[in-house]
């Protein structure tokens, strides 16, 4: 277990390999800046309390990788991308309240996004958020409130499981953002 108890500024590429890791004090990814999480056979976590801010990239590789964040909002304002990297099996999980201003795309695993908090979760997609299941599957799960206000894109054959709310369903229509869906949107 590698810990970093006060606010931990990435400014260049780190990579955390299979094992757990702790930033106790919050983490911020600037711009240019690339976080990897690379997991392994095991379930690895790297967890992040006081909130996460990314303006660069966050790579998660490997199988069986969770990022959690405790205790405040993952700002996304960069790019996540999620991918198997040689790793076809298992799961990669985010467990946050997100607000998204950039980027999530999926390129080819299962990927889960959880609120597992004791607080009403939110997944907010902001008018510059795109959310992007290119291949693979995902679900969103466990949030009070799932808000789109940007771009979802489900492409063809894959599935998307979205489990909770939809602020912007009137009826049985969906509202505000983009929904480009090929594939299977439950």
């Amino acid at each position: 277990l590698t810990t970093f108890n006060s606010q931990f500024d990435n400014r260049t590429t780190m990579t955390i390999n299979a094992g757990n890791s702790s930033f106790a004090g919050g983490l911020l990814n600037p711009a240019g800046a690339t976080l990897r999480l690379i997991g392994d056979n095991n379930f690895t976590f790297t967890n992040v309390n006081n909130g996460l801010t990314n303006q660069g990239t966050i790579d998660i590789v490997g199988k069986n990788m969770t990022l959690q964040v405790n205790g405040g909002t993952l700002v996304n304002q960069g790019a996540i991308v999620v991918r198997r990297d040689g790793n076809p099996d298992g799961q990669r999980t985010i467990t946050a309240n997100i607000q998204n201003e950039g980027s999530i795309t999926n390129e080819d695993v299962t990927l889960l996004i959880v609120n597992r908090g004791t607080a009403p979760g939110f997944f907010n997609n902001t008018s510059t958020g795109t959310l992007s299941i290119l291949g693979g599957n995902f679900t969103l799960s466990d949030y009070n409130d799932f808000t789109n206000n940007g771009t979802v894109t489900v492409a063809s054959s894959r599935t998307a499981v979205i489990s909770t709310s939809l602020t912007n369903l009137a009826g049985t229509t969906l509202t505000g953002g983009t929904y480009d869906i090929a594939g299977t949107f439950q």
